[in-house]
């Protein structure tokens, strides 16, 4: 897996462009096309369905070495990660813009979490 400034394209797999099931073969478009993160995005999605989603999704990103970052969804944490290190960011805004830089930060400080 890359590091996160060694990543140079971020993709955004948003359900209010995509339908729900065809974030699969999207997600395989986007990694087959370059991506090297990928944020699920599911802005007003119920908290279980987004769970599901990403669990669905993860075989696939991690196959091809791609991080999958979850946002929007705090609650979902512990049920996604299952026991791994995590960092959670709150806030109104801004969040998504944040998580390429936190991840450099964290992975250039020596934490692989």
């Amino acid at each position: 897996m890359r590091t996160p400034e060694q990543c140079l394209l971020y993709g955004i797999l948003d359900t209010g462009y995509c339908a729900p099931e065809r974030l699969g073969a999207m997600l395989e478009q986007m990694i087959a096309g370059g991506v090297e993160m990928v944020q699920l995005r599911a802005k007003g999605m119920a908290g279980d369905r987004v769970a599901e989603l990403a669990r669905d999704l993860h075989p696939l990103s991690r196959a091809a070495a791609v991080p999958l970052i979850l946002n929007d969804h705090p609650e979902l944490v512990g049920e996604t990660t299952q026991g791994r290190r995590n960092l959670v960011v709150a806030g109104s805004f801004g969040k998504s813009t944040c998580t390429a830089l936190m991840a450099y930060v964290l992975r250039d400080a020596g934490v692989d979490a």
